[in-house]
């Protein structure tokens, strides 16, 4: 199988969760292609949304939960959410580059392209399947109003709260997040500094 994962910078930890899928999928024999969706369609420049939430997040973290609680709030209301409206702009591109390079699967560490990824379900009838990886070890805002093909979640105890959140049980699959293969190796305190 041909597969992309797509990540976000807005946290290195979506990044590697996408790399180490990648790895694992490259082990098994598959080919894979991994892409920051955020960077995948031009510079996004000096102000770029990434960068900005990093810089709010390890800056000003009270600011962030601010935005993470007004998040969760706005999630509960059922509206489509600015979220999603912001991740649609690059639909088509994303799905062009899909299909000229013949991907069967789509893996997503990110709520961002899983918001995109669900536009192109809804609208542009995409025929690849497609996954996302919840990497953020919890229910984030908006994740329910995605609609891909399943959803690998890092443990079975936060099903119970995915699927009161509107996700559908049987999408669900708690396998656990991505590690990459180099933490399992023993290293000495001395090459470990």
């Amino acid at each position: 199988m041909k597969i992309l994962l797509l990540s976000c910078s807005t946290g290195e930890g979506h990044n590697h969760c996408a790399l180490a899928a990648k790895e694992a999928l490259e082990a098994r024999g598959h080919e894979a292609e991994f892409l920051d969706m955020l960077h995948m369609f031009g510079n996004p420049g000096p102000l770029s949304f990434d960068k900005l939430l990093n810089t709010i997040s390890t800056k000003a973290p009270e600011m962030f939960g601010l935005m993470y609680h007004a998040g969760e709030m706005y999630s509960a209301t059922g509206v489509t959410s600015p979220v999603y409206l912001a991740n649609i702009r690059h639909a088509g591109q994303l799905g062009e580059f899909i299909e000229k390079n013949g991907f069967d699967a789509v893996v997503c560490s990110h709520l961002f392209p899983m918001e995109t990824l669900t536009f192109l379900r809804r609208h542009e009838h995409l025929r690849v399947r497609s996954y996302g990886i919840l990497s953020d070890y919890t229910c984030i805002p908006f994740l329910a109003e995605t609609e891909l093909d399943g959803y690998f979640t890092p443990h079975e105890s936060l099903s119970e709260d995915l699927i009161r959140r509107g996700l559908p049980a049987e999408k669900l699959y708690p396998f656990g997040i991505p590690v990459s293969p180099a933490f399992d190796s023993l290293l000495s305190r001395q090459e470990a500094r």
